[in-house]
C-alpha cells in the first residue's frame, strides 16, 4: 500500500490518502485460506470422468459435510453468468 501512496503523491500531492479504504475480504464459512483449492484437487482426483464447475463445488462442500448451502453459495459459472454456461 505504501507504494500506491507514494504514485498517488507523484500525481496528486494534496490527495489526501487517508480517505483511501483497503478492500475487505468477504471470509468464506466453510474453507479456510488455501482449503478450497486442496478440497477442489481433491474432488478432481477422485472423479472418474471430467466435472464441470458446480459439480466440483457440490463435491466439496459433500466432503466437507456441508448440507445447509443455497444455489447461490455453490461455486460454479452458472451462478454469475447463466448465459455462459454450457448446453450438455
Amino acid at each position: 500500500m505504501k507504494a500506491v501512496e507514494a504514485v498517488i503523491r507523484m500525481f496528486d500531492p494534496e490527495h489526501d490518502i487517508r480517505r483511501i479504504a483497503v478492500k475487505r475480504r468477504k471470509l468464506n464459512p466453510w474453507f479456510k485460506k488455501g482449503e478450497g483449492h486442496r478440497c477442489a484437487l481433491d474432488a478432481l482426483r477422485k472423479a472418474e470422468a471430467p466435472l464441470t464447475a458446480g459439480e466440483i463445488g457440490e463435491r466439496m462442500l459433500a466432503a466437507k459435510g456441508v448440507t445447509d448451502a443455497t444455489r447461490k453459495q455453490v461455486p460454479g459459472p452458472s451462478r454469475r453468468n447463466p448465459d455462459r454456461t454450457p448446453k450438455p
